[in-house]
């Protein structure tokens, strides 16, 4: 098999109450937030854990949920266990098993037999009166969020919904041949003319007679490593953290069953996702 182009463009980077507030989409991590403070939100609730669960937070992860936007459950989970989170929450396998950790908090009887497992968890307590309507409102955007990421990972996007809109309507501008690009955009490291970059992206595309899409074979990861290289070409360098969206496609042309044309993009979102920056590779 021969691999005839590689484009890389690389960035770096249930309702209070009885009734689940409307989900917005927001700011930052680019997922789904409430339309409040999320900090106010949070120090509200922690007082209301069961200090059982509190205690149980650094063997069972998934309890950060209760007080903690999913984007942001990795940062405290490290800073109050002192390790990395593993898996990460875009860890397909696991999106739906750590969704219903927030009703099992709550000591919800399940029904169904693969999540059953949470009832011989020390801290679990059943409560047979308890309906999932009954959550809070930051536990709901929680629940729904990752339900959201389970449905797009089916689809190859492992990202929050928040970014995944982003992408989306990024792509939709290479569609109409109207990309939007930043100041900063980069041929193999080396600052190029937006000309040059988009001539990288259409190029397998046309071979392949595809649209650049969020639909498989299309595949839309998070990489860090991409952030962290290219931060010494993003002046002055935003506060807070970048985050790199890599979209990646490959096939065979009709003409040409035995040869591999790949695109791979990436997009630099700040946290007010703002695209700050773009990558490609030239074709070898």
């Amino acid at each position: 098999m021969v691999v005839k182009v590689v484009v890389a463009c690389l960035a770096v980077g249930c309702g209070g109450g009885d009734k689940p507030a409307p989900v917005a989409t927001g700011s930052g991590s680019g997922s789904a937030v409430v339309a409040i403070d999320a900090a106010v939100v949070a120090a509200a609730d922690a007082a209301t854990i069961d200090p059982k669960l509190m205690a149980a937070r650094c063997e069972e992860p998934c309890l950060f949920l209760l007080d903690t936007p999913v984007d942001k459950v990795a940062d405290a989970f490290h800073a109050a266990c002192g390790k990395q989170l593993t898996p990460a929450l875009t860890d397909c396998a696991q999106l739906d098993i750590v969704r219903k950790c927030v009703f099992a908090a709550h000591g919800f009887v399940f029904k169904d037999k693969r999540w059953k497992v949470y009832e011989k968890r020390s801290w679990y307590v059943a409560n047979p009166s308890f309906r999932p309507t009954q959550i809070t409102e930051l536990e709901h955007r929680n629940v729904v969020e990752l339900d959201t990421r389970a449905k797009n990972c089916k689809n190859g996007i492992q990202i929050s919904a928040g970014d995944a809109k982003l992408v989306e309507a990024w792509a939709a501008g290479i569609r109409k041949e109207k990309p939007k690009l930043p100041k900063v955009v980069l041929l193999d490291g080396t600052p190029c003319t937006d000309d040059s970059f988009t001539a990288m992206i259409y190029q397998p595309l046309a071979r392949l007679d595809a649209q650049l899409d969020l639909k498989p074979p299309t595949t839309v990861v998070y990489d860090e490593d991409v952030a962290i290289a290219l931060r010494d070409h993003i002046k002055p360098l935003p506060a807070g953290k970048l985050r790199a969206i890599v979209i990646r496609r490959s096939g065979f042309p009709e003409d040409e069953p035995d040869v591999e044309w790949s695109i791979e993009i990436a997009l630099v979102y700040d946290d007010h996702d703002h695209l700050i920056a773009v990558s490609t590779k030239s074709p070898h």
